[in-house]
C-alpha cells in the first residue's frame, strides 16, 4: 500500500533509534484504521466499474462473461488503478 500519510499525521508514526529519529512516509501496515482506510479507498477507486470488479483490501477479482470481456474489463481496472 502506497498511500501518502498527511503532514500532521507523519510525526504521529515517528520513532526513535540508535541511527536518529524516523517518520513513515506512506500508511504503514498495522495502523490502527489502516485497512478500512484502503479498503474505502479501493472501493471508490473501482466504482466506475462495480458491475464486473470487486476488491477486498488489495485483491481484485474482476467477472466476465467471455475471454475477450474480461480482457476489456482487466484494461478498466487497471486503468483505474493507475489513475487513482
Amino acid at each position: 500500500w502506497q498511500l501518502a500519510l498527511a503532514p500532521e499525521a507523519k510525526e504521529l508514526t515517528a520513532f526513535k533509534t540508535p541511527f536518529g529519529v524516523f517518520q513513515f512516509q506512506v500508511m504503514p501496515f498495522g495502523l490502527q484504521g489502516a485497512p478500512a482506510t484502503f479498503q474505502r479507498l479501493m472501493d471508490q477507486v473501482l466504482m466506475e466499474a462495480s458491475d464486473f470488479a470487486a476488491a477486498y483490501l488489495d485483491d481484485v477479482v474482476i467477472f466476465s462473461q467471455t475471454w475477450e470481456e474480461h480482457l476489456h474489463h482487466l484494461q478498466h481496472v487497471l486503468h483505474l488503478i493507475k489513475s487513482a
